[in-house]
C-alpha cells in the first residue's frame, strides 16, 4: 500500500457519517466503536453506523492519528486549494476566500436576501442586488448604510 492511499484510508476513517466533516477532537464512539464527531454525537440518541448506543469514551489513537494528518479544505470544490493540519482548520476556515457567506445585508437590515455565496462574490451582489445604478463597487469596499427603507442605497 502506498503512503498516498494510506493517507486517504485515514481520511475516510475520519469523516464524520453524520455531518460528512472530517471529526474533531473530541471524537466520540458508539458501543461497536465507530467513530463520530462530538457536536454530532450530541444531537443524536445513537449511532447513525449501526444504530448502537453512544458510550463515554474517545478513541485516544484515533485523535492521535487525526492530529498527524494534513486535510484539504472543505471548500475545495469551490476552487480552495489549502490544506492544513487540523490544529489550523478552524482558522483556514474563518479566513477561506471561498467559503460560502449570506448576504452581509441580511444580518445588518434584517432583510430577507438569501443570497450567499463566496467573499469575492459579495461585491457584485452589492452592486447588483443593493446599489443604486451609478455605484462603484471594487476591490476592498465599505458598506455605510444611509436608508434601510424601500429605496435603500449603498455607498
Amino acid at each position: 500500500m502506498s503512503g498516498k492511499q494510506l493517507h486517504r484510508d485515514l481520511l475516510e476513517e475520519l469523516q464524520c457519517s453524520v455531518c460528512l466533516d472530517y471529526i474533531s477532537y473530541p471524537n466520540k464512539m458508539c458501543e461497536n466503536g465507530y467513530n463520530m464527531c462530538g457536536g454530532c454525537k450530541g444531537r443524536l440518541s445513537n449511532c447513525p453506523s449501526c444504530r448502537g448506543k453512544s458510550v463515554k469514551v474517545r478513541n485516544i489513537s484515533l485523535e492521535k492519528l487525526a492530529a498527524t494528518a494534513i486535510y484539504s479544505c472543505k471548500n475545495r470544490e469551490s476552487g480552495c486549494g489549502g490544506t492544513f493540519t487540523v490544529n489550523g482548520k478552524g482558522n483556514h476556515l474563518t479566513e477561506c476566500l471561498f467559503q460560502s457567506r449570506e448576504c452581509p445585508f441580511r444580518k445588518l437590515s434584517g432583510g430577507d436576501c438569501a443570497w450567499a455565496g463566496t467573499l469575492s462574490d459579495i461585491p457584485i451582489h452589492i452592486k447588483d442586488k443593493h446599489c443604486s445604478e451609478t455605484a462603484e463597487v471594487q476591490g476592498h469596499f465599505k458598506v455605510k448604510l444611509l436608508d434601510l427603507s424601500r429605496g435603500r442605497r449603498c455607498h
